[in-house]
């Protein structure tokens, strides 16, 4: 369930190797006290919660996760390639479990390769499936927390409103709708993804 300072956003990520939709991709922006500077404005994308995304056949647990910046919460065009720039993307699926996968054959911590144990201070559960993984990604040189990141990718975000929501769960946060075309790069591979919310 969206919060009041939420857009549901919906879309695609279109390239050679993936063909994929994507709804219930929460979007809002805010002000931000933990940036460098502290005080920038950012668009954060989120699927992680109350996601229902549609993928090419087998795939499963796709994610969209952003934290990128914008000049200011309010209507305008904003490009990873503007001076300032931060932030980063992820688009994260897995990939069907391959063929002839036994995870029975190992003895945990020591699984097969695509399996997983997790261990604790009580042992190890035994070895259970942990299918490949593909993350599509964009980035600025800046993860505006005041780290450097290596840059790739780009991304165009286009703000058509931006309303500050009052309320006990909102404080700074800010209603937005609009556009995302972003260039993101996978093991080599590119996409398109394209969000409107």
């Amino acid at each position: 369930m969206l919060a009041g300072y939420e857009s549901d956003g919906s879309g695609t990520l279109v390239g050679d190797e993936v063909n994929a939709s994507l709804c219930h991709v929460s979007a809002h922006a805010m002000v931000s006290p933990y940036t460098t500077p502290s005080g920038q404005a950012l668009l954060m994308l989120d699927s992680a919660s109350d996601a229902t995304p549609q993928f090419p056949e087998g795939t499963s647990g796709g994610t969209v996760i952003g934290m990128l910046a914008i000049d200011a919460p309010n209507p305008g065009t904003y490009r990873s390639s503007d001076r300032g720039a931060c932030g980063s993307m992820t688009y994260d699926f897995q990939l069907p479990l391959p063929a002839g996968t036994d995870c029975s054959a190992g003895t945990p911590p020591a699984c097969p390769t695509n399996c997983l144990s997790i261990c604790s201070s009580q042992g190890c559960e035994p070895c259970a499936p942990n299918p490949p993984s593909v993350d599509y990604q964009a980035a600025a040189a800046s993860d505006c927390l005041g780290s450097t990141q290596s840059a790739f990718g780009a991304w165009q975000i286009e703000l058509t409103s931006a309303t500050l929501v009052d309320g006990p769960d909102a404080g700074g946060d800010y209603l937005v709708h609009g556009n995302l075309r972003a260039d993101v790069l996978a093991n080599g591979n590119t996409a398109v993804l394209a969000l409107s919310f």
